[in-house]
């Protein structure tokens, strides 16, 4: 029986996909398809299985040189001591950063202070003018527990902190800042403003529907001043006194 052409450049799945034998066979695909032999991303130490939800067509992992700085003295909130930190990074940085650590060092190492933590997203909703903008955003205020429990029912861990207000003409720009646990939260704050922000233009609840748009004043990838001010994820500052450096 002939198999289709589109069937034999399938790639291979198998129902325990995340598994070293699912491995091999994609690379013996690999190998068939294209004539290439990837020796070398095959070769790897750790389980496929943890993998699972991380990378689908697991075939193998690729190799980055790694080295070794330190030691950096650290005087932290929640890390203090000594800290070797491996890089993977470009030639000669490893060099600059060790030689930037033994002189932290030798200064009484750094103090590091935790000032903020919050992953934000920022939706904007337009109206038809200031007036609807403005009673919108006192909807919210009075509404808060309701969207915050809209907001959090998508989540385990993340929890909505409050909801920051700036109006610009008929324009309202809602920053949603949450606290996410041990998780960066890129996923869980978007996941969780999405929900709320269906629940907020529902028809029921506004005047006039606003319309919506995503994070035009997140402090993600945008060229926005507020952004120095209303960071992003886990704000830190650090220093040492003994070089006058901050």
């Amino acid at each position: 029986m002939k198999v289709p052409a589109h069937e034999r450049s399938r790639i291979p799945r198998r129902a325990d996909d995340h598994s070293r034998a699912a491995a091999a066979e994609r690379m013996e695909f690999i190998r068939e398809a294209v004539g290439a032999r990837p020796e070398h991303i095959g070769r790897f130490s750790m389980d496929p299985a943890v993998f699972a939800g991380n990378v689908e067509n697991f075939v193998g992992v690729a190799q980055v040189p790694i080295g070794i700085a330190g030691p950096l003295l650290v005087d932290g909130e929640h890390a203090r001591g000594d800290f070797y930190v491996p890089m993977a990074t470009e030639g000669t940085l490893v060099a600059s950063y060790n030689r930037g650590m033994k002189l932290l060092h030798r200064a009484g190492g750094v103090k590091v202070t935790v000032t903020d933590d919050r992953m934000q997203r920022a939706p904007a909703f337009g109206f038809d003018s200031a007036r609807e903008a403005r009673a919108f955003g006192q909807w919210v205020t009075a509404n808060f527990d309701a969207i915050r429990s809209e907001a959090e029912a998508t989540t385990r861990i993340g929890r909505l902190l409050d909801i920051e207000q700036f109006s610009a003409s008929r324009y309202m720009f809602l920053r949603f800042n949450f606290s996410t646990g041990d998780a960066a939260g890129q996923n869980l704050s978007g996941k969780a403003t999405s929900q709320a922000c269906s629940a907020a233009t529902a028809p029921a609840r506004c005047a006039s529907s606003p319309r919506s748009s995503p994070r035009p004043s997140c402090a993600v990838r945008s060229p926005w001043a507020r952004r120095w001010s209303r960071r992003n994820g886990s704000t830190r500052t650090s220093g040492s006194a003994g070089t006058g450096l901050s």
